[in-house]
């Protein structure tokens, strides 16, 4: 007998998401350019630990794609390094 798929009714926001994202900005010049961290981890808490100890790399990563013309709906998206 086959189980049915339960759809989860809970809103977005208090699903647990596989991936936590981060947003920052860098600057361009004189403007800011937005950013997303995209991780795996489970949490934003984990996810803002992270940022912090590589933010060197995250950030070089975030100006070689805007160099580069990366950006997807005027956000550069990251991924974890």
């Amino acid at each position: 007998m086959d189980k049915k798929r339960i759809l989860d009714r809970r809103p977005k926001s208090a699903r647990k998401s596989p991936e936590a994202e981060i947003s920052f900005f860098i600057l361009d010049g004189k403007r800011q350019q937005s950013c997303v961290l995209r991780t795996t981890y489970p949490s934003q808490a984990h996810a803002m630990t992270y940022i912090k100890k590589n933010r060197n790399k995250i950030e070089a990563v975030a100006r070689r794609k805007l160099s580069l013309g990366m950006i997807e709906g005027s956000v550069i998206y990251v991924d974890q390094c």
